[in-house]
């Protein structure tokens, strides 16, 4: 049931709904919009360029940001959360492998819960 909307489109074994431009759904019910974004067998959802989630239900928002093997959440710019359930506020800013919340700038929790 997946539609291709507006020219280079491709869905792949998913009911996700690929919207303007080279967006690709491969193997999930997810949602890219607005160019280059990518979803990779995951129900997450890409929003304004350049994402990817990947293995996970987190949402990426606004730019270079990264979702891998988590429910973690990155909003604004270059930050990454990675296997942990942790949150990215505010550029580049990184949790490894912990729960611990990161917020404005260059802070880096490792492998630990606190805040």
């Amino acid at each position: 049931m997946a539609g291709c909307i507006n020219g280079r489109s491709t869905n792949i074994n998913g009911i996700g709904e690929d919207i303007n431009g080279r967006s690709v759904n491969i193997n999930g019910g997810s949602k890219c919009i607005n160019g280059k974004s990518m979803n990779i067998n995951g129900g997450s959802e890409c929003i304004n360029g350049r994402n990817a989630n990947i293995d996970g239900g987190g949402e990426d928002i606004n730019g270079r940001s990264a979702s891998i093997d988590g429910g973690g959440e990155d909003i604004n710019g270059r930050s990454a959360s990675i296997n942990g359930g942790s949150k990215c506020i505010n550029g580049k800013s990184m949790n490894i492998n912990g729960g611990s919340e990161c917020i404005n700038g260059r802070n880096a929790r490792r492998r630990g819960y606190q805040r």
